[in-house]
């Protein structure tokens, strides 16, 4: 049984010819560097160049080397160690200096969708006074949604459902999930429009307003939802407060998971009783901040990997160092 733990090596051997060129080199092929091509051409095409008069080594996948260089204290027949790597870069020159220049738009673009706050004596949400969302559910002004729970379909005629997810709320996208349902199956909560998505576990309370590619999604098991009467709540203010740092020591519960993450039970949040147009400013401030976390995640991973194109494009050489003055206009 071939080793599992390195690449399979085949060795081709020929008796010795002294009238053959390069008699007394051998042949090194990685067919795991060529991408391009299919296995048998890369092997077809480095022999063929191999027997020929003219042999020119292709970098990193094929070369002929002399088998003196071959003995040593330690003889190692693995191909990658005499084969020097290629200086292709995953991205060229002018793709990385284009990288650099988008980014900077970016992090404008970041800094610019902070909201605009300035430092007061005394707010609406300071004096506003607090409702929980369970006497606000009694009111019949805020419904609670939860999946319901069922078990697993077997039935062939069962098709499957787009499930919105925890990670899909926390990236802001599309659901991921899916499970499968039949017609007789009751059909378990979708978003809608302007509704309030959070979590059931998590080290934070973290609410977010349905994105346009969510409506629809059925709800997940690790999902709850808070619907609000829009006459009355906005609902980006509600996922702004009921997200604040105090509401988890009301609402968190610890979890049977193990881990310092925390059940939160979504009818002990407070929410402040404001006038619906103050609810509305404070409620377009926290979207703002919604857009800049996403953004700044977006930065974060561009900028990871920006950092390490341009540091294998100046050990590549493809890249040189340049005086700050030389970007100023």
């Amino acid at each position: 049984m071939a080793p599992t733990g390195i690449g399979l090596h085949v060795w081709v051997l020929a008796q010795p010819d002294t009238h053959r060129p390069r008699s007394a080199d051998l042949l090194v092929v990685d067919t795991t560097a060529a991408t391009s091509q299919p296995l048998p051409d890369t092997v077809g095409t480095a022999w063929l160049a191999y027997q020929s008069d003219d042999y020119t080594e292709m970098p990193g996948i094929h070369r002929a080397v002399p088998v003196i260089d071959l003995l040593d204290d330690q003889v190692d027949l693995t191909p990658q160690r005499y084969l020097p790597q290629t200086d292709e870069l995953a991205s060229n020159p002018a793709q990385i200096i284009a990288g650099i220049s988008e980014f900077d738009q970016l992090l404008d673009e970041l800094r610019r969708s902070l909201p605009a706050v300035r430092q007061m004596q005394t707010t609406p949400l300071r004096t506003a006074p607090q409702a929980d969302v369970g006497d606000l559910v009694r009111s019949g002004s805020i419904a609670v949604h939860r999946a319901t729970t069922r078990s697993r379909s077997t039935s062939t005629s069962a098709k499957d459902v787009l499930v919105l997810t925890a990670t899909d709320i926390l990236a802001g996208g599309p659901p991921t999930g899916s499970a499968a349902r039949t017609v007789n199956d009751n059909p378990g909560p979708r978003v809608r429009a302007g509704d309030i998505l959070i979590p059931v576990i998590g080290q934070k309370i973290t609410a977010r307003v349905a994105t346009p590619e969510q409506i629809g999604a059925e709800l997940g098991p690790a999902i709850q939802l808070i619907r609000v009467d829009t006459t009355r709540f906005d609902p980006w203010f509600v996922a702004g407060v009921v997200s604040r740092t105090d509401n988890l020591r009301a609402a968190g519960r610890t979890s049977s998971t193990g881990n310092s993450a925390l059940r939160i039970d979504i009818k002990r949040l407070a929410i402040p009783v404001l006038p619906l147009d103050q609810q509305q400013a404070y409620g377009q401030a926290f979207r703002q901040l919604a857009e800049f976390r996403s953004k700044l995640d977006q930065a974060a991973a561009t900028g990871a990997t920006l950092a390490r194109e341009i540091g294998d494009g100046l050990t590549a050489g493809a890249l040189g160092v340049s005086s700050r003055s030389d970007h100023v206009s």
